[in-house]
């Protein structure tokens, strides 16, 4: 898409004014011009930090993250550590009484003082940077040094924060200054420069790897080029190659706009190929102008197509349920985009949300660059009147094999109806081809768990046997015994065309909406499948939602056989009546999943409380509904379950 400039971007490139893309302190206008409400919050947060101690990352804290297999307790302390410098540094800035310079020096010091800005659990992604396991990073030769997507982020808020308060932080020592300028060109730049190997980059085996960390580290490399000053000829170098790989990344979307890896990570994602490509168009002066590609365009529909309700998102893969979304992120790409949809939902978001300063719903300071510029466009943002969400009636993304369907359109009244084919190959896909979601007036019925807290089994061999991940748990058949198959490390991109749904149509006409597909190919031969064609229907008059699954064996199941089942995982406690399962919904009408006769239905639940995160969202439990085969299926022979689904 970008070819024609891989060379010769410096002849485009114009001096860039560094203090109109982020204000320095002594800009005192633009900082004494930021709205009251704001700068109250801000201040009011910096004070906590008033000689805050600058919790230290040991070399236990690292080897744990191996040992225990939780990054929880050093994430923490980084994280920590990151909001702490960007509130004093913001504050001192709206401020300007020095009132909080030591701490900011202490802070930039002490970052400087960590061994790596790379989280310890991203270490283990880059085989070079430890030779041992439990592994500490190996910083001895900066040929290895790596760069992950929350270094990145560091590094970004590093730059941003001496760009700032340069002045004030020169006073006190130049050495300050010399020494992070001298790290951010050993640990971003130059490792940026000169390697191709990292797994992000997708290159050879690693072509699997495209995901959101490539747009989101490139984002950040781009800022912390932009605020370091470089010469032209290293701004073009890094530009051009930073241009490559945003072409490597959307040839990986389809031509629908889908994120394989869902709602969770778009801003990240898609978000962060807007950012690039943004201040690619600043520091040249709008030569470099992308705003009417008609396939970037498509990409910025994906998010608010996902939505359900209020922060409610439909959540497959490894997304999360409920989003705080960075609604003026959202807002600033559809102004860029020209999406009007898109600035409409970002508006509605904000009245969600309600004030954001840095957010960070995932724990996080993320994009912290970007974070802080968005502090001076506050006013123009919330400005802006609100008309409520688009609430989209139908909608199928053909490439992703997901349909979104709610009863009317324009309210999140009445029954919504989400489903994904697809395939169990991909960096954060589950177990879930053929899965479906379901919420009732806007609130959740028949759920996705979402993703729980990333421990090491995530990324690993025994990805599928993770409970939130496994195919037990999502709402899919279970055949014979064997549920969907997937092994992280054996299979490859080109998998994905294997492992997959099959023969998927969708059709919509007036009122009724159908998606069918064939989930054999998605089960291990030994499960004896010939084929299992599940349907589903969305009949809007009749306000009801059905799921046939047609199937046939090679081999006969006996009567009974407790291992071919259908799931439907539940927010709440399922009521078994004699006429189907009344499921209670908090805050919206109940369901009643009414059955065929030829299953019997068993309920039990899954533990969610030891889990943070899953746990702030369902609660102690999750419930699920199986609804197992109490006939003999025969061989060779066609067999139907039927399900449906109604308000009561």
């Amino acid at each position: 898409m970008f070819e024609k400039y891989y060379q010769d971007f410096d002849k485009l490139l114009t001096d860039v004014n560094l203090n109109v893309l982020l204000p320095p302190i002594s800009d005192r206008a633009a900082w004494e011009g930021l709205p009251f409400d704001l700068t109250k919050i801000i201040l009011e947060r910096a004070k906590e930090y008033c000689g805050y101690s600058w919790p230290p990352i040991l070399a236990s804290d690292i080897l744990d993250c191996d040992r225990t297999g939780s990054r929880a307790p050093v994430d923490d302390k980084i994280t920590a550590r990151r909001l702490a410098l960007a509130y004093l540094t913001v504050a001192e800035c709206i401020e300007n009484k020095s009132r909080f310079s030591d701490d900011i020096a202490n802070g930039i010091w002490a970052a400087c003082d960590e061994a790596t800005w790379v989280i310890p659990i991203h270490n283990q992604l880059y085989p070079k940077t430890g030779s041992s396991v439990p592994r500490l990073p190996d910083v001895s030769d900066s040929s290895i040094m790596y760069i992950d997507i929350l270094g990145s982020d560091s590094a970004a808020l590093f730059a941003s924060c001496y760009h700032m308060a340069a002045p004030l932080l020169d006073s006190i020592s130049i050495s300050i200054g010399k020494r992070l300028n001298k790290l951010l060109d050993e640990r971003i730049i130059i490792p940026f420069l000169t390697h191709d190997d990292y797994p992000w980059m997708g290159h050879g085996k690693c072509r699997n790897f495209i995901n959101n960390w490539l747009a989101w580290i490139i984002s950040n490399v781009i800022s912390i080029t932009l605020l370091t000053n470089k010469d032209k000829e290293t701004k073009s170098r890094v530009f051009e190659k930073c241009l490559y790989y945003l072409d490597k990344f959307i040839a990986e979307y389809p031509e629908d706009g889908s994120d394989k890896e869902g709602t969770s990570y778009w801003t990240t994602s898609c978000g962060s190929l807007f950012d690039s490509l943004n201040l690619l168009r600043i520091s040249t002066g709008g030569a470099f102008d992308f705003t009417k590609n008609e396939r970037l365009g498509k990409l910025t529909s994906y998010i608010y197509a996902n939505h359900i309700d209020g922060n409610a998102f439909v959540n497959f893969a490894d997304a999360d349920v409920y989003l705080h979304t960075a609604a003026q992120r959202l807002y600033s790409i559809a102004n860029i985009s020209g999406n009007e949809t898109l600035k409409k939902f970002s508006l509605g978001m904000r009245d969600v949300n309600g004030t954001e300063v840095f957010v960070t719903s995932t724990g996080y300071l993320l994009h912290p660059f970007l974070s802080i510029r968005e502090l001076f466009e506050y006013k123009e943002f919330y400005k802006e009147t609100s008309q409520g969400f688009p609430y989209l009636k139908s909608r199928f993304l053909p490439d992703a094999e997901l349909m979104f369907e709610r009863q009317t359109e324009g309210t999140s009244a009445g029954l919504y109806l989400a489903v994904k084919g697809g395939s169990t190959v991909g960096s954060h896909n589950h177990l879930d081809v053929g899965s479906l979601i379901i919420y009732s007036d806007g609130k959740p019925a028949i759920i996705d768990m979402g993703r729980g807290e990333y421990g090491s089994d995530a990324f690993s061999p025994r990805r599928a046997q993770v409970v939130p991940i496994s195919s037990g748990w999502h709402n899919v058949p279970c055949v014979n015994g064997y549920g969907q198959y997937l092994d992280m490390f054996k299979m490859k991109l080109e998998d994905a065309g294997v492992y997959r749904a099959k023969a998927v149509t969708y059709d919509t006409s007036g009122e009724i909406s159908e998606l069918s597909m064939d989930l054999k190919d998605v089960y291990l031969p030994e499960s004896g499948l010939v084929f299992w064609r599940r349907k589903f229907r969305f009949d809007r008059a009749q306000e009801e939602i059905s799921i046939t699954d047609e199937f046939e064996f090679t081999q006969v199941v006996s009567t009974g056989c407790s291992e071919t089942y259908i799931s439907l995982v539940l927010a709440n406690e399922p009521e078994l009546t004699e006429s189907g399962a009344i499921i209670r919904v908090n805050g919206g009408k109940d369901v009643l999943v009414i059955y065929s006769d030829n299953v019997k239905p068993a309920v039990d639940s899954y533990d969610t409380g030891k889990d943070m995160r899953l746990s702030k969202v369902w609660g102690d439990k999750v419930w699920r509904l199986r609804l197992i085969i109490s006939d003999t299926v025969e061989s060779d022979k066609p067999y139907a379950i039927e399900v449906k689904i109604h308000q009561v």
